[in-house]
């Protein structure tokens, strides 16, 4: 029983060194290039930051006074604005931002409604009529031929009757190869603006290659569309999400790829409007946790990095994660000296046993933070928020039991086991298989917008570990346990071709499944538990 304590004693303390190794590398202050302008040229603007805003309630309506906030808040970065539609109160926005000295990207948003889309374009020449001095173009639809929802002719009819009512220059946005596919759209505009976006290539970009991606891009097209300017569109990158290939989101990457596209457009004399202004926490419904994450203000209204000087992954540090870390280490191990002070039959005693738990208390604590960053950042809907959160409180109870159950055989070690926590064990490993498989067969036919939650595989990774090394009193294979097992073991390959030898972050992530069903296929030592005291010299 020593050496079985010592084993697993050493991998927990490991494990806590790795994640509090982790946690620091985010808090980490990275050096990243000095934008040498602090003006971006434009930026998109979506009135929809708050919790519960979202553009699909056709009750929502922006009042003027939450334009004008907003406005003057994107003013202290620019004095240019794309907006995408001009229902819900955004028509008031080109009369804020003329009082303000700004000037418009005015958006008509064109979809599958015809008549949506007539009043679409009514509002948008009335208002362009109005504010002729603040709009500087008018947008004719955004992604459309992108989302199928319009034929090129249609979409060119459209655009020729805002041409004809307008005396501003028209122009219609997409991504890039669709204005490529359908270059005979030139013909209706006055400049072509294309959206050029590194992370959501069908052959992602990463950090490194990023902005000069972007500038050749936009060069292949301005000379394709020769003599017409080309303005681009959207530019960005999200601070948050998961890995494509080798297109890694996150704050640092943000900030690394604004302040190079500013310096780059700068030299390049390219005009750009970056997507976007404030975090829009409701675009997680279409494009999970990256498509909430690329403001350069948070949905609160706060800068999330600045324009000069190092910039760190976790702006709240290691304190959360510390002190929820010493909660935890706190509550387990005063829960274990109740177990013991109540369990008055136990034969032996040592410290042993409140020392283990403790420091897994402890592990969980500093886990829980970053376990709760990536619910909240994926989660969409309630179905969602119930199986990864029961999924989550499962794992970190399994592990918990786990070195429970340890602790007890160190503290009543000429005891036989009581078969209970044994059986709850076996029921959780058999719920956390079966809940690995399903998201591993999500992942594998649907992969886009899910992530990879690694602070949510640790505990059980860990778990079914020293489940494994803790003998086997821990019921952990059953038939069904390792029809499970193989199933996450056959979703594996698909998985890693599906992520790339790049996607550092699935590869890590895809390791603590894989560990979880090669422990569970293992195969188990055939000995039972004895009931008679250890021989003497035994380490058992």
């Amino acid at each position: 029983m020593q050496q079985r304590f010592k084993w697993v004693l050493v991998i927990v303390v490991a494990c806590i060194v790795l994640v509090l190794a982790a946690l620091a590398d985010q808090a980490r202050l990275i050096p990243v290039e000095t934008a040498s302008k602090a003006r971006v040229a434009c930026l998109s603007y979506a009135p929809y930051r708050l919790a519960g805003e979202t553009p699909f309630d056709p009750t929502h309506r922006v009042s003027a006074q939450r334009i004008e906030a907003d406005l003057l808040l994107l003013r202290k970065l620019t004095n240019c604005v794309r907006t995408y539609a001009v229902d819900q109160g955004l028509d008031q926005l080109p009369a804020i931002a003329e009082k303000l000295g700004m000037q418009v990207l005015l958006g008509i948003w064109i979809g599958r409604d015809v008549r949506n889309n007539d009043r679409q374009i009514e509002l948008a020449i009335r208002t362009a009529r109005a504010h002729p001095s603040s709009i500087r173009t008018v947008i004719v639809g955004n992604e459309v031929l992108l989302r199928q929802e319009q034929s090129p002719e249609q979409l060119a009819a459209y655009l020729d009757t805002v041409r004809n009512a307008l005396d501003i220059p028209v122009t219609y946005a997409d991504v890039w190869e669709f204005w490529m596919k359908n270059d005979t759209l030139s013909r209706h505009v006055d400049l072509v603006t294309v959206h050029i976006l590194p992370y959501w290539e069908d052959e992602p970009v990463g950090i490194a290659a990023a902005v000069d991606h972007v500038v050749d891009i936009h060069h292949e097209v301005a000379r394709h569309f020769a003599p017409l300017e080309v303005r681009i569109g959207e530019t960005g990158w999200p601070s948050q999400g998961r890995m494509r290939g080798p297109a890694r989101p996150g704050l640092v990457e943000q900030a690394t790829f604004v302040r190079q596209w500013m310096n780059a457009a700068d030299r390049e004399k390219i005009d750009y409007n970056l997507i976007e202004g404030f975090d829009q926490p409701w675009k997680r419904r279409l494009e999970g946790a990256m498509g909430a994450g690329w403001g350069v203000f948070d949905s609160d209204g706060l800068a999330k990095f600045a324009f000069d000087g190092p910039v760190a992954a976790r702006a709240d540090g290691l304190a959360p994660s510390v002190i929820a870390g010493l909660a935890g280490l706190l509550l387990a191990g005063l829960l274990y000296a109740v177990f013991l002070r109540l369990n008055a039959s136990a034969a032996q005693r040592s410290d042993g046993g409140f020392r283990l738990v403790g420091l897994t208390g402890l592990l969980i604590g500093l886990l829980l933070p970053w376990q709760w960053h990536v619910l909240s950042a994926w989660n969409r809907f309630w179905p969602e928020w119930l199986a990864a959160g029961t999924f989550t409180l499962l794992g970190n109870l399994m592990l918990l039991m786990v070195v429970w159950r340890v602790g007890q055989q160190i503290d009543q070690a000429q005891r036989a086991p009581s078969p209970i926590p044994g059986r709850i064990i076996g029921l959780l490993v058999h719920a956390l298989l079966f809940g690995t498989a399903l998201f591993m067969i999500l992942h594998a036919f649907d992969d886009r917008y899910r992530g990879f939650p690694v602070p949510l595989y640790v505990a059980p990774a860990v778990g079914f570990l020293l489940a494994r090394l803790s003998g086997p009193w821990l019921p952990v294979q059953t038939s069904a346990s390792r029809l499970l097992a193989l199933v996450v073991a056959a979703c594996l390959p698909w998985l890693v071709w599906q992520a790339g030898h790049e996607n550092l972050q699935a590869l890590g992530f895809l390791s603590l499944p894989a560990a979880m069903a090669a422990l569970s296929l293992w195969p188990a030592r055939a000995r039972m538990p004895s009931n008679q005291p250890a021989a003497a010299g035994s380490t058992e």
